[in-house]
């Protein structure tokens, strides 16, 4: 055997790796590790990349919350006619207050004037009774000043 001859058993201290049958499958060895490499790259990427919205499911869910919206408004609007139906009686409430607050603000009116008149009569009394007073008193005071007394004595 020669030396150049790899395959030569009597060289045993020549390292393998300068052997030229190694070099192909380190090459292939480092392909495949960018290769995978590569793979893992393009998964990642797969799994970041957004994916395009679906039209249809995107339109039948916004449909379905319509029909939920308009359901809803539906039951508001039967719920406010419900409303105004019983505050109809609240204008029918409000005219007769005010009705019968125009009654007893006459009514007063009235019983002011009465008080008035009340007050100018009894004064009217109280200076006449005071008059009758004084009027007797002077009555008095003049029988004693001309000493009538009884005609029999």
């Amino acid at each position: 055997c020669s030396r150049l001859d790899s395959n030569c058993s009597a060289l045993p201290l020549v390292p393998k790796l300068l052997s030229p049958a190694m070099a192909p499958k380190a090459d292939a060895k480092a392909k495949a590790k960018a290769d995978t490499k590569a793979k893992k790259a393009d998964k990642e990427e797969a799994e970041n990349k957004v994916q395009q919205p679906d039209k249809a499911s995107f339109d039948a869910a916004t449909q379905k919350i319509n029909d939920e919206i308009d359901k809803l408004k539906k039951k508001k609007d039967v719920l406010q006619d419900k409303i105004n139906e019983r505050s109809g009686g609240k204008d029918e409430y409000e005219a007769k207050r005010s009705e019968i607050t125009a009654q007893i603000n006459e009514i007063q009116g009235k019983l002011d004037q009465l008080k008035t008149q009340k007050t100018a009569i009894q004064e009217s009394v109280n200076q006449a009774q005071s008059q009758q007073r004084q009027a007797r008193a002077d009555l008095n005071k003049e029988k004693k000043s001309i000493g009538f007394t009884s005609e029999e004595g």
